[in-house]
């Protein structure tokens, strides 16, 4: 990793003094002007490419269809390139950072703008791919030859690599002056006590420049707040906690019919509310295990007198079987149901009779 970071630190020294001192042949992919890009890269290809009229056309009109493709991908590229380009000025003005580690940074920054560019539609390496991709591998290796040839200058007997053939064309970035955030961050520094005794002189004073009704004042601490205890027994709450759910209502538990009818019910159900193939499905999961539980019961006397809680074990079962199965109806199957019972009256609960 650090001597391809290496090498690529030498590839972007050898790029930004060769690209400082000449134009480049090409217009670099983060050209504003999406036409004038097109146009360039149709020049490119045709210094490059030796084609066919047929397959020139067809290049050129799949390259002016990815102009506006191009254009909303510079546009959203943007805010990121600025913050690249903010960092890459961060480091090079940070003292915290060393600097034979600064040339470094910056040239893994200057890559990431690189490779940014290099991924939208009409940059080089993408123009490459395109029409490389129509050709035979003879033709294309004749095209790289071109290249080589083309580019002499600015590889410096470097290997071609297309992917990054933006390289060769776009300017690194220019690093700019020292961001404001950094002042801001910037502590001011620490003060001597001699500048804080020559800033705010102490003047003493004697007793006679104090006025008797201020000496015979004397102040009293305030009293301090005994510390609040905290209950052991209760946990604390959460600051995202939600409130508990209200408990359902109570409803009456009527008596459940024999259990050889309990099945019918599932049917009932399933026919009235219009169950699919799954709800029938879950319901019969219900059921069995409802039907278990029930099978289990050898007292079914209420073991309480107390209203809502008298009764019968059979029929608080029922109850949990009708409660469980009818909630697997959706909110249209619901209305469908009450849709269709007479006006002013609500249907009645399923039963298995």
């Amino acid at each position: 990793m650090r001597t391809r970071l290496a090498s690529f630190v030498v590839f972007t020294l050898l790029l930004s003094s060769t690209l400082a001192a000449q134009t480049p042949p090409y217009l670099p992919a983060n050209e504003p002007n999406a036409n004038a890009l097109v146009a360039d890269r149709i020049r490119f290809v045709r210094d490059m490419y030796t084609l066919d009229p047929a397959t020139m056309a067809e290049v050129t009109k799949a390259l002016t269809a990815l102009a506006p493709f191009h254009a909303k991908q510079l546009a959203e590229s943007s805010k990121t390139v600025e913050r690249i380009k903010l960092a890459m000025t961060i480091v090079a003005n940070d003292s915290n950072v060393a600097p034979a580690e600064k040339p470094n940074r910056i040239a893994n920054f200057q890559r990431q703008i690189y490779n940014r560019y290099a991924g939208s539609p009409l940059s080089l390496a993408s123009v490459i791919k395109l029409v490389d991709a129509k050709l035979t591998p003879d033709r294309v290796q004749a095209a790289r030859g071109k290249m080589m040839a083309r580019f002499a200058g600015p590889l410096k007997g470097a290997a071609l690599d297309v992917t990054r053939m933006d390289e060769l064309v776009i300017l690194p970035a220019r690093l700019g002056p020292k961001p404001e955030i950094m002042n801001a961050m910037t502590p001011p520094p620490p003060q001597s006590d001699n500048s804080q005794a020559a800033a705010a002189p102490i003047v003493p004073q004697t007793v006679a420049q104090v006025a008797p009704s201020e000496a015979k004042k004397t102040f009293a601490p305030p009293p301090s707040t005994p510390p609040v205890k905290l209950n052991p027994a209760v946990p604390p709450i959460a600051a995202n906690a939600q409130p508990p759910l209200p408990p359902n209502p109570p409803h009456e538990i009527k008596p459940a019919p024999p259990k050889t009818e309990w099945a019918g019910f599932l049917d009932n159900s399933a026919t009235k509310f219009g169950f699919s193939a799954d709800q029938k499905k879950s319901a019969e999961k219900i059921f069995e295990q409802v039907k278990t539980r029930a099978d289990k019961v050898t007292d079914n006397t209420a073991k309480s007198d107390k209203p809502g809680e008298n009764a019968k074990p059979l029929d608080k079962l029922y109850d949990e079987l009708v409660q469980r199965v009818e909630s697997l109806a959706s909110t249209e199957q619901r209305a469908k149901v009450e849709k269709a019972a007479p006006a002013g009256a609500k249907p009645p609960a399923s039963s298995g009779k």
